[in-house]
């Protein structure tokens, strides 16, 4: 059984991609749109590009559909890096500090809404996450002595932060 060389269906699917790429670059830098990747993140994003890509290749008739689906994922990491932010967020552990509790609101059912600001670098940035009631936030009577850990990505502080865990500061 011959394999067939990858290369030219690789090199086809950038040469069909690169106009859309610019297209959506120019948009999206203008916009100020797209989280800042690591080097890891970048790495993954061109990895996931190129070996959605090379899958275009897949030989036979039957895999019409597994290569147009390879061609829009690839292509969906090459023109948005956020896909590749969000993805790769899954395997990288962030960095923590304390944050304050700014104010507490009951959501539906036992869940909590919680606007909270910490600092990082001498910047100051806010946040808001929803948490389940056994994080005890909910058990204080005002939100001003309630303290939590935050979880950021240190790349982008202000847009992207978590709370961890409710810590007593008594």
């Amino acid at each position: 059984m011959i394999i067939p060389n990858p290369l030219p269906q690789i090199s086809y699917a950038l040469e069909k991609s690169i106009g859309l790429w610019i297209t959506f670059w120019a948009i999206r830098h203008k916009a100020g749109v797209d989280y800042k990747l690591s080097g890891r993140m970048q790495a993954l994003r061109w990895a996931m590009t190129i070996g959605f890509f090379a899958l275009t290749s897949l030989p036979g008739a039957a895999l019409g559909w597994a290569r147009i689906s390879a061609f829009l994922i690839g292509l969906t990491f090459l023109c948005r890096p956020n896909f590749a932010y969000y993805f790769g967020r899954l395997f990288e552990k962030w960095p923590t500090t304390e944050g304050r509790v700014n104010s507490i609101q009951a959501q539906e059912g036992s869940k909590w809404a919680v606007a909270y600001d910490f600092e990082v670098g001498g910047e100051r940035y806010g946040g808001r996450d929803t948490v389940e009631s056994k994080v005890a936030i909910r058990e204080r009577s005002s939100a001003e002595d309630a303290w939590v850990l935050i979880r950021y990505d240190p790349l982008n502080p202000g847009r992207s932060s978590r709370i961890e865990q409710n810590l007593d500061r008594s």
